[in-house]
């Protein structure tokens, strides 16, 4: 009969539809056995897509705390430095011109940069700055410029134990050294704390020397 024809030396046509129809049952179950193994890459390639964007997320806000602190530290300690030196040069008081004004003001901007170093939610209400403002000078200090001098130099102390103590309130490391990444694309080289580099490795840098 018609199936029991050869098509080829030894082979019917009845055996090579039956091959064929092998041929093709096998290469669906390859195509059911491959699409899993896809699905799970896929899925596992999303994960790892979400991981690093959560991860960039999480170093920018913290690159966005830690500079927010010392930035707040070094606008302190400069204006510190701004009112020892009106003091070293015209005391606490001055009868004529803008010195007492002067003075209050840098001094009421170290307690509201003090205020919100210490607390980062704060907004630097008036009694929480007043307080501050209270252990620090004023003009017309009753007291010795030597002794108001010393009275800043104390006081910077406490900025910087503040200051380290808003990475702990904030729960970022305290930064120890930095780290050079480079992007081989653009040739850009950036500087970064240690342990925030994840940011700039996931848009292309590599860490250099």
């Amino acid at each position: 009969d018609y199936l029991n024809q050869e098509v080829a030396p030894g082979v019917t046509r009845r055996q090579r539809e039956d091959d064929i129809k092998n041929q093709k049952i096998l290469a669906d179950i390859a195509d059911l056995k491959a699409k899993p193994a896809a699905a799970a890459a896929i899925k596992a390639e999303e994960r790892a897509y979400k991981e690093e964007q959560a991860k960039k997320v999480s170093d920018e806000k913290k690159m966005t705390s830690l500079n927010e602190i010392e930035d707040r530290r070094t606008n302190i300690i400069q204006n510190l430095d701004i009112v020892d030196k009106m003091i070293e040069d015209k005391g606490t008081w001055e009868a004529f011109g803008s010195h007492n004004q002067d003075l209050e003001r840098l001094v009421d901007s170290v307690a509201t940069d003090m205020a919100k170093l210490q607390d980062p939610t704060s907004v630097a209400r008036p009694a929480e700055v007043d307080m501050i403002k209270n252990n620090l000078v004023k003009s017309g200090f009753k007291n010795s410029n030597a002794t108001a001098q010393q009275i800043l130099k104390n006081f910077k102390e406490e900025v910087h134990k503040r200051a380290d103590n808003a990475y702990k309130i904030r729960g970022i490391a305290k930064p120890g050294g930095s780290v050079r990444l480079k992007n081989p694309r653009t040739g850009e080289v950036v500087e970064v704390p240690v342990g925030m580099e994840g940011g700039p490795k996931s848009e292309g840098f590599e860490v250099i020397q």
